[in-house]
């Protein structure tokens, strides 16, 4: 009873699984058929059952079986060793996480609208915990904001400084264009085939660690309550996590007021802040102590650099932006290189004549691109052995200009389905022609086979005489105007079919030219 119903189930309690384990094993029947429970003696105590349970499933199994692997690695795991005991020292392991921001902000446009709670990244190194990476913004926790978090180690800091009104000074920023040899990521954004691009182009490997194991990267976990501390009693609209769960909480979102270039300018100043604050609970090795070291991130970073003085690599941000680009194959065509619904083009490929050669055979390139922006895209050489063109949209394409590929996809598959309504009234059209004018074109048919059998030569020649007869006689129909009062309506022309001429239409081989003007003219006057 233990192991079936107690063990898998933490919603049953000690005294339910005794009163299962007696109701199924410790009851008799009476004569009149009803169960009775067993008198004291004659069944195991409550007591009893407890004692046998713990002496038989010590505190390890019980908590595994009633809480789960993951939790128990979480919460009730011994804790003999420490996460620095595999760390070789400062960039050697970066820490990458999200969360939301526990503030609302405001559009800039109209500080009267609100705009939600940004995404906010942190990368941290593990040695030094100094924050050498962040994001802040409205993309959702995805590739997208992992990309501007990576990208920001190797982002010119006098012009973010500045973007966000902060003071720069060089020594606030010791990890600039510094990357690590391993980034500890969880099981969401950087699980992606993009970040493949990380390890590819940057030589990092990048280690995706078990879901529901936050304490396997708990310094940028810890990171995100260190800075939301901070700002609490500063930033207005601030938002605690307990507020969601308190019966009527307040509504701290009347008070927003901040922008999200004045949340920048907020948090980059806590960031610096956090940098240099000292940490009292630190556990500075013998070497720091000896060389007087302050437990704060920045001089342990400058201090752990020295020993791992080329073991690290820097990267330009340039190179850091391309790298983390996604990759594609796009079709080069005559109408340009076709990728995600769009077509582009550069100086280079028209001087290489790639469109023309496209005309006769389509080919295919390697393309990098960003999915938020789909103005311009790198399009690899077909050599692969130089730099990558810069190519832009054609004006074939100029009305995606300003959007996302994702935009840009939900616009193309509204015109595939506007297409395939399309070819279901194209095809409709068709068929309502045809059996408009079906009659009339068999009425046509059926006169002809009963007019006199002639030659096709005989039938082609006097064609111009016979044509200018059939000009005149059109233009009496048309340019006839009425004198006087306005003549009524003309009467319907009968249908074809139930037509019954009077007078035989000649043809083009029957009787002389006077005879067939003499015959036309009679069919006037009729």
């Amino acid at each position: 009873m233990i192991e079936k119903e107690y063990l898998p189930n933490a919603q049953i309690s000690v005294p339910a699984a005794y009163r299962s384990l007696v109701e199924q094993y410790y009851r008799y029947a009476d004569g009149n058929g009803e169960l009775h429970v067993n008198p004291w003696g004659a069944r195991p105590s409550l007591r009893q059952f407890r004692h046998f349970l713990l002496k038989a499933y010590d505190i390890e199994t019980r908590l595994r079986g009633r809480q789960g692997n993951s939790d128990f690695e979480r919460e009730h795991r011994k804790r003999l060793g420490t996460i620095m005991a595999d760390c070789q020292g400062v960039g050697h392991y970066y820490e990458i996480d999200a969360t939301i921001a526990d503030i609302y902000l405001v559009s800039s446009e109209d500080v009267t609208k609100i705009i939600g709670k940004p995404t906010l990244y942190l990368i941290i190194d593990r040695k030094s915990r100094l924050i050498v990476g962040f994001y802040f913004g409205l993309e959702n926790a995805s590739w997208n904001g992992a990309m501007q978090a990576i990208l920001s180690i190797a982002e010119d800091k006098r012009a973010l400084c500045g973007r966000y009104g902060v003071p720069y000074a060089p020594e606030d920023w010791p990890a600039h264009q510094v990357f690590p040899s391993e980034f500890l990521a969880d099981r969401g954004d950087m699980i992606s085939h993009a970040s493949s691009n990380v390890a590819e182009g940057l030589h990092v490997t990048v280690t995706n660690l078990p879901s529901k194991r936050p304490d396997w990267k708990p310094l940028v976990e810890c990171g995100f309550r260190l800075l939301h501390n901070s700002i609490q009693p500063i930033a207005p609209a601030y938002d605690p996590p307990s507020n969601a769960t308190r019966r009527r909480g307040k509504h701290y979102e009347k008070d927003a007021c901040l922008t999200l270039r004045e949340f920048g300018h907020l948090l980059l100043n806590t960031i610096i802040a956090y940098n240099h604050r000292e940490m009292l609970g630190y556990d500075m090795d013998t070497r720091e102590l000896l060389d007087n070291v302050r437990p704060c991130p920045i001089a342990l970073w400058n201090h752990g650099i020295q020993s791992r003085a080329g073991l690290l690599t820097r990267y330009e941000e340039s190179t850091v932006r391309f790298a983390l680009l996604r990759k594609k194959k796009a079709i080069v065509t005559d109408k340009g290189i076709e990728f995600e619904g769009c077509c582009y083009s550069f100086p280079e490929a028209i001087a290489q004549k790639w469109f023309e050669t496209a005309r006769k055979r389509r080919f295919s390139v390697n393309v990098s691109y960003d999915t938020r922006l789909a103005d311009s895209i790198y399009v690899h050489p077909l050599d692969g052995k130089r730099e990558p063109y810069v190519a832009t949209l054609t004006e074939r394409s100029a009305k995606y200009k300003g959007m996302s590929f994702d935009e840009i996809a939900y616009y193309e598959c509204l015109r595939a389905v506007l297409r395939i309504d399309a070819e279901h009234s194209r095809l409709q059209n068709s068929i309502d022609l045809s059996t408009t004018t079906r009659p009339v074109m068999n009425a046509a048919r059926e006169r002809l086979k009963s007019a006199p059998k002639v030659s096709r030569s005989a039938r082609r020649a006097d064609i111009k005489e016979v044509r200018e007869e059939e000009r005149k006689l059109e233009r009496k129909s048309l340019a006839k105007i009425e004198g006087g009062k306005r003549s009524e309506a003309p009467a319907p022309h009968p249908e074809p079919q139930n037509a019954s001429p009077t007078t035989p239409t000649p043809t083009a081989a029957s009787g002389s030219l006077a005879e067939r003007i003499e015959a036309a003219r009679a069919r006037m006057r009729s």
